[in-house]
């Protein structure tokens, strides 16, 4: 039988300068730009595979909550990677990490911190001023 594994991250985002920007730490990176249909807005893609992402990986592993046990998953292929002979522990490697993309495990929330709930913010946050007026009688 032919064929093999392949290790890839994909960083997906509206902002075509946060892209960049993150183009500049790890120039690897391919980006590409699509719409996923005539009323969307514009998406922008960084993909790279092999072990030319391991410094990112290593990166995103010090830091990352949500994708921490695949990251770490994936930090586990890099040593199969130009391997002979190591295809079952390539494939149990590939089937977690299908397992924990469709799971909801705990999540290591010990590891949070005030950059990741700045980034969080950042993202998801809502920043609001409200005025209320009382009726005085």
């Amino acid at each position: 039988m032919k064929g093999g594994y392949t290790l890839r991250i994909k960083f997906s985002q509206s902002n075509e300068n946060f892209i960049d920007t993150i183009r500049n730490y790890y120039p690897f990176l391919k980006k590409t730009g699509y719409k996923r249909n005539n009323n969307s807005r514009k998406e922008y893609q960084l993909r790279a595979a092999g072990i030319q992402i391991k410094p990112l990986v290593k990166d995103l592993l010090k830091y990352s909550i949500l994708k921490y046990s695949q990251l770490a998953q994936a930090n586990n292929f890099f040593e199969l990677i130009n391997t002979r002979n190591k295809n079952d522990e390539k494939e149990n490697i590939y089937l977690k990490l299908k397992e924990l993309k469709n799971i909801n495990e705990n999540k290591p929330y010990e590891r949070l911190s005030i950059p990741y709930i700045a980034g969080l913010f950042d993202a998801e946050g809502l920043r609001t001023v409200r005025h209320l007026l009382h009726n005085v009688t």
